[in-house]
């Protein structure tokens, strides 16, 4: 067996140092990996707590009804519903004389436009759809399927004078929506003409039910299912 050689002090030193710098590359390997499981936690933990922050809010005569449950007393004549959001965006509103909306629309419902999972209150569907108005809420009325409950205001905001409102407040990080409410639209099935179904506007006053369900759905996600901070549901109760 030929003897073993004697490293110089030079081929020691430099053994020495590339073992050094792969102990630091395996050290620097593992922080970095920490660093990103850290960030990527965070940032999970940051998605599932972070909700979005809007409200409804119903006045009339000027004052700020106050809700308790989900209902809201009024007198049966004119009021304002008002909606505030962090930006202007679409607020999507169904009303109806009954709670069926209630029970349609709810989160977790995979609520696509084109109705290819199932048949929504907020659907573009054959016979469904958006409910045409005129611009800055000229008829300031809200309107009703009575049979079908199909149909939805699109409250959208496109400018200054391109929206759906009757006021509009924009203040650094919230946006006031007012949309003022003197009549209904009620839609129903025409026993006596040709038409299947006929239209009746009427003052509010004259309204014969009792209640209103709204419910609300501002879409701020891009995923089709619906999420509980993106809905909102309200009954006005008429003393």
């Amino acid at each position: 067996m030929p003897p073993k050689r004697l490293l110089s002090n030079h081929e020691w030193s430099s053994q020495k140092l590339r073992k050094m710098v792969k102990g630091f590359q395996r050290v620097l390997f593992l922080c970095v990996c920490l660093l990103l499981m850290s960030c990527g936690a965070i940032s999970l933990q940051s998605r599932s707590t972070t909700k979005f922050v809007w409200d409804v809010e119903i006045i009339q005569n000027g004052k700020i009804i106050t809700g308790q449950n989900g209902e809201f007393k009024l007198r049966k004549e004119s009021f304002v519903i008002r909606v505030k959001l962090p930006k202007p965006m679409t607020v999507l509103l169904n009303v109806l004389d009954r709670d069926d909306n209630f029970k349609k629309i709810y989160p977790g419902l995979y609520a696509d436009d084109d109705c290819e999972h199932g048949v929504h209150t907020f659907c573009s569907y054959v016979g469904m759809g958006f409910i045409a108005e005129s611009p800055l809420n000229q008829e300031e009325r809200l309107q009703i399927d009575m049979e079908r409950g199909e149909g939805h205001h699109i409250l959208s905001y496109s400018g200054e004078n391109e929206h759906r409102w009757n006021k509009v407040k924009i203040i650094d990080k919230e946006t006031i929506f007012e949309r003022n409410v003197s009549r209904l639209l009620l839609i129903g099935p025409n026993t006596q003409g040709v038409t299947t179904y006929i239209a009746q506007d009427i003052p509010i006053e004259e309204f014969a039910g009792q209640k209103l369900y709204l419910v609300f759905l501002v879409k701020h996600r891009e995923e089709k299912i619906i999420s509980e901070d993106e809905l909102k549901k309200i009954i006005l109760v008429f003393e």
